[in-house]
């Protein structure tokens, strides 16, 4: 008996489709940006939970994007927190 070497689903994800391709950082958090926006447009449509579930994907959202600021001088350029 041999074992089936693709267990699992065969759909992918936005994060499969943005690792794939040598994408720059700040387009790929502008995607998974889209990607949990529309998850918070579901949860909000069916009615669910306020901190639980419909601000999970913001929570996610301002970590990746606090994350590749700290990352990116670019960014911290384009957007500075302190004044010059």
């Amino acid at each position: 008996m041999n074992a089936d070497p693709q267990v699992g689903s065969p759909l992918l994800g936005p994060g499969d489709y943005t690792a794939s391709a040598p994408a720059p950082q700040g387009l790929r958090a502008i995607l998974l940006t889209g990607y949990l926006g529309g998850a918070v447009a579901t949860h909000v449509r069916v009615g669910d939970p306020l901190f639980s579930h419909i601000l999970f994907g913001v929570y996610l959202g301002v970590f990746l994007w606090l994350g590749l600021y700290r990352r990116d001088p670019r960014l911290r350029e384009l957007v500075p927190l302190r004044a010059t």
